[in-house]
């Protein structure tokens, strides 16, 4: 199940809204001073929680390493892209403005593990040559407890906490929850609270224009060999970007993020709308594996050519990636 990680993708329209509203011609969508080193005036020490362990920094991280494209969209709008001397993992980067593409593809790539989701696991002795202070990712990628007792600490976005209850329903206030934790990490407060007010900005702006009318919809992960199918139900992204777009999930009812399911249910549910998560370069045969199954010509859907794909980080985990995607499912929709 594509639930440990999820690839990143583009940032250029969101870029360019963010420094409008900021009024800043550079990169950054504030002008608040780099990160510095020192805990006093600089907004340390300061707190965030990674899933259930509480994270204390004394001065902004110098060296961060990332799993897979963990948050890469959020490191990139605020700014701090350029911390992040290490990756471990495979990086699907279509869609990404060329220079952000560029960076993630020159970072040295630490020796991994790739599982069957594509989630990387890097050892302790791997992570410590690197001489990170920081790594953003999961827990199934690394060894928490052990990073903990070297002095690295470990931060995961919580879409990947398997510790905490799932929140009752997403909403794009997951987002800017996020952009906040990256920002106090970093200690660049004010450049947070500029890019999320782009982020709400743009968010509003998509609910005034919603043109689903009320139909149902579904937002499905196909396995690349067709043998598993997930669905996605209110504590995920989809259901937000949904919302937004006045679509009804018909998996609303279902408080968990991701979950299988086969064409039985699909079939009893009949989603007006189908819209297919896709990742490693699979957006150009998602559709047609989809159609393939035994039933799926008789969805409501499929007979309508109401079968959408879109990048599986417009959905989750929460990221301004994730409000990209309510304007490209907007597009779907529409077209």
């Amino acid at each position: 199940m594509a639930s440990t990680f999820i690839p990143a993708r583009g940032l250029a329209l969101l870029t360019a809204g963010v420094l409008l509203l900021s009024g800043c011609a550079g990169s950054s969508v504030a002008s608040d001073p780099s990160p510095s080193s020192s805990g006093s005036g600089s907004g340390f020490p300061a707190t965030v929680m990674s899933c259930s362990e509480k994270l204390t920094f004394t001065e902004a991280p110098r060296k961060v390493m990332i799993l897979n494209d963990t948050d890469a969209s959020v490191l990139s709008m605020l700014d701090v892209l350029d911390k992040v001397t290490a990756r471990a993992g495979n990086l699907d980067l279509e869609g990404y403005d060329i220079n952000t593409a560029t960076k993630l593809r020159a970072l040295p790539q630490l020796k991994s593990v790739t599982g069957a989701t594509g989630g990387a696991t890097v050892s302790t002795e791997t992570i410590l040559d690197a001489h990170v202070d920081l790594v953003v990712g999961y827990d199934g990628g690394v060894d928490r407890a052990a990073l903990r007792k070297a002095g690295v600490k470990l931060y995961s976005p919580d879409a990947y906490c398997d510790d905490e209850a799932p929140t009752d329903h997403a909403s794009y206030d997951l987002v800017t929850k996020e952009v906040t934790k990256v920002g106090t990490m970093f200690g660049i407060q004010a450049r947070a609270r500029t890019l999320n007010a782009a982020l709400d900005k743009q968010a509003a702006d998509v609910k005034t224009r919603a043109a689903g009318k009320g139909a149902t919809a579904a937002a499905f992960w196909v396995a690349t060999d067709g043998g598993q199918v997930s669905a996605y139900g209110r504590s995920s992204m989809a259901q937000a970007a949904f919302d937004a777009n006045g679509l009804e999930n018909v998996y609303q009812s279902t408080e968990k993020r991701v979950f299988d399911v086969n064409m039985e249910d699909i079939l009893k549910r009949d989603p007006e709308w189908i819209v297919l998560l896709s990742s490693g370069g699979n957006s150009s045969t998602i559709t047609s594996t989809f159609e393939k199954f035994k039933g799926a010509s008789q969805l409501k859907a499929v007979k309508s050519g109401h079968v959408v794909t879109m990048p599986y980080s417009y959905s989750d985990p929460a990221t301004p990636l994730s409000v990209q995607g309510s304007e490209e499912l907007a597009k779907l929709i529409t077209r």
